[in-house]
This record gives structure tokens, sequence and C-alpha cells, in this order.
């Protein structure tokens, strides 16, 4: 993968890939691949990768040709991307603590589970992010 064709983004808009049928289940290095790409999430401060590959690693008990193609895709991202640094300066105007979140409905097409996350701000700069898929899609409004 070293002298690979760069992508743009760490996924394809809209993927969806389904489980892998165990009849076409290769011996490729997925699960290996995946936990490279974790470790470069932890290590040096990827945040950008952290959907791809949380997706990615869903698909882990049985992966085929499709799961490990889209895998490399992440590859080919980090390729065309490898001198992103994350700098932490204060900026001028920049209001003191902003966080923004989100959440999908129902996004994950495999299990119908929502996915929410969240980034934490501090004078301009990134200094926490999460996202989380929900154990339950169930969804309670209590009124008063």
């Amino acid at each position: 993968m070293k002298d690979c064709k760069p992508k743009a983004t760490p996924k394809e808009k809209g993927l969806h890939i389904d489980v892998g049928d165990k009849e076409r289940c290769t011996n490729h290095p997925y699960r290996e691949l995946i936990g490279c790409l974790i470790y470069a999430i932890v290590v040096t401060t990827r945040p950008d990768l952290c959907a791809a590959t949380g997706y990615m690693s869903l698909l882990q008990s049985c992966f085929d040709e499709r799961h490990y193609n889209n895998a490399k895709h992440i590859l080919r991202y980090i390729r065309g991307t490898i001198d992103l640094r994350m700098i932490y300066r204060k900026e001028g105007t920049t209001e003191t603590l902003v966080c923004f979140c989100d959440a999908d409905w129902g996004g994950d097409k495999n299990d119908r589970k929502s996915t929410s996350g969240y980034v934490f701000k501090l004078f301009g700069n990134t200094v926490s992010w999460a996202s989380k898929k929900h154990s339950n899609s169930k969804f309670v409004i209590h009124r008063s």
C-alpha cells in the first residue's frame, strides 16, 4: 500500500456492507489491519479515521473481499493525508468551549441501531471526541 493511489475520504459516502457469508470468507489479514488502524487512531491522534474504522471493525466476525477492499480504502486515505497534523493554538476571537454533537436514527442497516457522537473544542482546538453505537434503538419521550 506504500505506492497506492490516495483517496480523499476515509470511506465512501453512504457505504453499507452486509455481514459476510461463511462460504465467501477470505483469509486476508483483515483483523490485523483493523487493529493497526485502531492503533493509528489512538497513538497518532487521527480522529478522522474513527468513524470509518469503527464501522469496519463491526464486521470482523465474517469478512470477505468487499470488507477487505473497504478497509484498504482507509489506508489509501491515510496515504493521501499522511502530512495532516493536529495543531493546538489559541485563535483570537474563538469561544472558550464549544461542543458539537449529532446522531443518526437507525443508521446501521444491519441492525437498525443508532450512532451518536460529540466533539469538544477548547479555544478552537479539538480536545475530546467520541462516537458510540447505541445498544438499544428505542427512544422514549417523557412529557411533564
